[in-house]
């Protein structure tokens, strides 16, 4: 299924060679960097849809936020102090991301785009390891 629409989108296809090509050039710090990344140009990609009432992109995009988000949460270490305080984080925005699957809420959407460029400016910028 996934063939049949990126052969229908060459756009989606060449994103799809990007993305596999930075996931496969990446450390711990840059596969964090692209799943914010990817997190907030889908919410980008959603708030755009939902002004222009494109409402299959807009469910495309936030299901591809959706994906992003479980990368990020995956990518978690589990015994760093402040993995918990990200995973409720990352809860709470999964949450309204999938309740936005039914009835989108541009303002909670446009908080969560902000909130997450934040942290990742701030998770990618500086430090080592990874949260």
């Amino acid at each position: 299924m996934a063939n049949l629409a990126m052969q229908r989108n060459p756009a989606e296809s060449y994103r799809r060679v990007a993305m596999d090509a930075a996931i496969f050039g990446s450390d711990a710090r840059g596969l964090t960097r692209l799943c914010f990344d990817e997190f907030t140009q889908a919410l980008s990609r959603a708030s755009f849809a939902h002004r222009n009432d494109k409402s299959e992109m807009r469910g495309t995009s936030l299901v591809r936020a959706l994906a992003a988000l479980s990368g990020l949460r995956a990518g978690l270490d589990r015994g760093n102090s402040l993995a918990q305080a990200f995973d409720t984080v990352f809860s709470a925005a999964d949450r309204t991301l999938r309740a936005s699957l039914v009835t989108f809420d541009m303002h909670s959407v446009q908080n969560i785009h902000n909130d997450f460029l934040e942290l990742r400016d701030v998770l990618t910028g500086a430090g080592e390891g990874s949260v």
